[in-house]
C-alpha cells in the first residue's frame, strides 16, 4: 500500500499459508496497570517481525497509543470495540475519545503529531560464551511517555 509493508494478521494459517510467506508470531503481554479507560502493557515478543507487537495489540482490540498505522482496524459502536477487516482499513490517524483527549490535554488536531508510545524498556543479550550470563541493556523511558504516563494516573513499574 504507497511503500507501507502492512503486516495482516492471519488465524490459524494453513501450511500453505506458511508456505506462502505467512510467518508464525508469538507474543506475551502484561497488563501492569489500568486507569482513564488505558492499560500499561508489558509486552514480551517471543518472535520478531516488524509491527509485531502494533498488530498483535490491535488484535486484541487495544491498540497502542500513537499507532497511527493498524489503530484504524479497531473500530466502536456503542462502546463496544470490533476489529475491523484488514481489506477495509488503511493507515489514518488515530481517533481518541473525547474523555482521553482531555486526560491528555489535547485538542483532535494535535493527535497526529502524538508518537508511538511503544517503548524498548529492556533487552537481554545472551552471553558470549555458553556459560556467560546475559547482559541486560535498559532504557528509560522517552519525556513524553513519562508525561502521558502522568496524564493517565498510571504508575510505572
Amino acid at each position: 500500500m504507497d511503500g507501507i509493508d502492512l503486516a495482516v494478521p492471519v488465524t490459524s494459517p494453513s501450511r500453505k499459508d506458511i508456505q506462502e510467506g505467512v510467518k508464525r508470531t508469538l507474543s506475551h503481554f502484561h497488563v501492569t496497570a489500568t486507569g482513564c479507560g488505558c492499560a500499561l502493557v508489558q509486552l514480551q515478543p517471543l518472535t520478531v517481525f516488524p509491527s509485531q507487537l502494533q498488530v498483535h495489540m490491535a488484535l486484541q482490540l487495544c491498540p497502542i497509543l500513537g499507532d497511527h498505522t493498524y489503530a484504524a482496524r479497531v473500530g466502536s459502536v456503542l462502546g463496544q470495540r470490533f476489529l475491523w477487516p484488514a481489506e477495509t482499513t488503511k493507515p489514518q490517524r488515530q481517533v481518541l475519545d473525547e474523555a482521553l483527549l482531555r486526560y491528555l490535554h489535547l485538542s483532535p488536531s494535535q493527535v497526529a503529531q502524538m508518537p508511538l508510545h511503544l517503548h524498548l524498556h529492556r533487552l537481554l543479550l545472551p552471553g558470549t560464551r555458553p556459560r556467560d550470563p546475559p547482559s541486560e541493556l535498559l532504557a528509560p523511558l522517552p519525556p513524553y511517555f513519562s508525561r502521558t504516563l502522568q496524564c493517565l494516573r498510571l504508575s510505572q513499574q
